[in-house]
């Protein structure tokens, strides 16, 4: 028994308010999905931009700051302080010249009777060549000849006062030169004694010697403590300032090692919590101020109808109930 043509209409109807219920309803699934994620394209704000709408977080973020990473990278190395290897003996290279020398002199012109005029151009030629390879060290052109012809040239006491005085000279002073690194770094230094391995803290480098002025200070202090002609003072000034070493060298290693440990810590990341959306201060005052005590605040500090928990992230206004900065640990990308 065949339907009615007015049955089958009826049912052809039916169907097709059937199916147009399940797409209106697939619609609104749709939307109800999608919702949160034509939320995050609200407007970019830019900071200080006045908040217009609560823009909400539908789950927890974790969003790199580049820029606060790189200033605290920058503030890290600026912290590191250079590193200079002091070395307390470096006067001994110096010391043992003037020791040799003098023991020579004692030796081979003042025990031997020499009497230095009455020698041959050639015999005072042999000698100073052999007073050189005694002490090995390129000594002043007249030296040998003008302690020869002191008295107290080659004493003991001329001895202890030359060596005395590169001794306590370079004792007394941190003698070297200053490496300007960086820019902005500080002017302090760490000097570290590559005996003992302790460092201390130096303030102010203008208190260390360039090679320059050590020289000239050098010399005047050993004028003070000897007595013999002009010539012969004169040349040995030029034979211990020569001899002086620096006792403060720049540490690249241990200085580079110390900036990569420094600058080793995670970078900095806003954590947002998804949890219930607070004001965003809408018609008026919420603007990105900063942070105090690790928590975002508005700008100006407090302005009325103005979430403390608002804040921008980049050009993006993020409102959560918990918001605060974090480090990701080292081995997590933000």
């Amino acid at each position: 028994m065949m339907a009615s043509p007015r049955k089958s209409g009826d049912a052809v109807r039916e169907l097709r308010r059937y199916d147009v219920f399940w797409t209106v309803l697939a619609v609104v699934a749709i939307v109800v999905i999608t919702v949160p994620q034509i939320r995050f394209s609200d407007p970019d704000y830019k900071p200080g931009d006045i908040a217009e709408t609560e823009v909400a977080v539908p789950i927890d973020l974790t969003v790199p700051d580049p820029v606060s990473t790189e200033r605290r990278l920058t503030e890290a190395d600026q912290s590191v302080l250079d590193v200079y290897d002091y070395r307390p003996q470096a006067h001994e290279y110096g010391k043992r010249i003037v020791q040799r020398l003098f023991a020579w002199g004692r030796l081979n012109i003042v025990n031997a009777g020499i009497v230095w005029d009455d020698l041959p151009e050639e015999a005072r030629f042999d000698l100073e060549q052999k007073a050189m390879a005694v002490a090995g060290y390129p000594l002043p052109e007249d030296l040998v000849g003008a302690l020869s012809t002191e008295d107290a040239g080659f004493s003991m006491v001329t001895e202890l006062a030359v060596a005395g005085t590169l001794i306590s000279f370079s004792e007394e002073n941190l003698i070297g030169m200053i490496e300007q690194t960086r820019l902005g770094a500080s002017a302090a230094i760490n000097v570290r004694d590559t005996e003992t391995q302790e460092e201390r803290r130096l303030p102010d480098t203008g208190s260390v010697l360039g090679m320059e002025s050590a020289r000239a200070e050098l010399q005047l202090a050993l004028t003070e403590r000897l007595v013999l002609t002009e010539k012969a003072e004169e040349t040995l000034k030029e034979l211990v300032s020569g001899l002086l070493a620096a006792n403060l060298n720049y540490s690249s290693n241990a200085t580079q090692q110390r900036r990569r440990e420094a600058s080793s810590f995670p970078k900095a990341c806003w954590l947002s919590e998804s949890e219930a959306p607070l004001s965003a201060g809408v018609g008026g005052s919420c603007r990105y101020g900063g942070i105090n005590q690790g928590v975002f605040v508005p700008w100006g500090g407090g302005s009325t109808g103005c979430s403390a928990r608002a804040v921008y992230v980049g050009s993006k206004l993020w409102i959560r109930r918990a918001i605060r900065i974090g480090w990701c640990p080292p081995d997590v990308a933000c």
